[in-house]
């Protein structure tokens, strides 16, 4: 069984999800599917405090090969959905002290997505585009578009409906997402791995041009907990298959439906930004 739709809005493929015990039987089409994911996102906004573990990684872990250096950084990101259901993201990182003060603004628009950087050694707002919206977030695998795609940002594919699959003893849906011409995206296809009895979607596989495997997605099933009735997986990873490398995402806090002021996730404002 096979399904295709185009989706032209917002592509969720994210971290947060609430409990929605799934009644999607074999015949549901992928909208269904995504409709179960998409209605986990916290209505209005939340503020999650990250550690990301960047390190080295090798399939040879005898004593002589193994090599690894790990990188800890530390960041607040705080998520706001518009009236219009656009969302805002901003990350503000607190440490190394090489990356303190540095700040991303994550813009959701139907014309397509903004992305602004300011960091002290810059001294002054920047926006990427092109090429540097796939570089690396502050030394970590995570890429500004992956950043998108897990706070449901990502636009303009298509999306099929693949043979159901099990992950780690768990019932899952695989849906996979092809970019369209034009996108701009890195990769040519994600698939997503979503867990049937949640919906959480617990793995991506990222590929590159060529159909070649660059990342993978994985979320730590034993670190789910519930936050204000929500499911929120607290262990997650992503490995880079041809750097060899990966960073683990571990969650410390996080609040939900929070109030911020209206010209927080403006990019006018984005270097005058206090932690909150």
């Amino acid at each position: 069984m096979r399904f295709l739709i185009r989706v032209s809005g917002i592509i969720q493929l994210f971290i947060l999800v609430l409990p929605f015990p799934s009644n999607i039987n074999a015949s549901e089409t992928p909208s269904a599917i995504l409709e179960c994911m998409t209605g986990n996102l916290p209505a209005s906004s939340s503020i999650q405090n990250f550690e990301f573990r960047s390190e080295s990684v090798s399939d040879d872990t005898s004593e002589d090969s193994y090599e690894t250096g790990v990188r800890v950084l530390r960041a607040s990101v705080y998520l706001s959905e518009y009236s219009d259901g656009q969302r805002r993201v901003l990350a503000y990182f607190h440490e190394p002290f090489e990356v303190r003060g540095a700040r991303i603004l994550l813009i959701e628009k139907a014309s397509g997505n903004e992305t602004f950087l300011y960091a002290p050694v810059f001294g002054d707002v920047r926006r990427l585009t092109g090429r540097h919206v796939s570089s690396s977030v502050n030394g970590t695998d995570f890429s500004y578009e992956d950043l998108e795609q897990l706070y449901g940002m990502a636009k303009g594919r298509e999306m099929n409906r693949l043979p159901d699959s099990e992950l780690n003893g768990r019932d899952v849906y695989v849906l996979q997402f092809r970019s369209e011409a034009g996108s701009g995206s890195t990769y040519q296809r994600v698939d997503v791995y979503v867990d049937k009895q949640t919906c959480v979607n617990m793995k991506m596989e990222l590929y590159e041009k060529s159909e070649r495997l660059r990342k993978v997605y994985m979320v730590d099933h034993d670190s789910l907990r519930k936050v204000n009735d929500q499911w929120v997986p607290y262990k997650m990873t992503m490995r880079d298959i041809r750097n060899m490398t990966e960073t683990k995402l571990i969650l410390h806090k996080m609040e939900i439906d929070v109030a911020f002021p209206d010209d927080m996730f403006d990019q006018s404002r984005l270097k005058e930004f206090k932690v909150q």
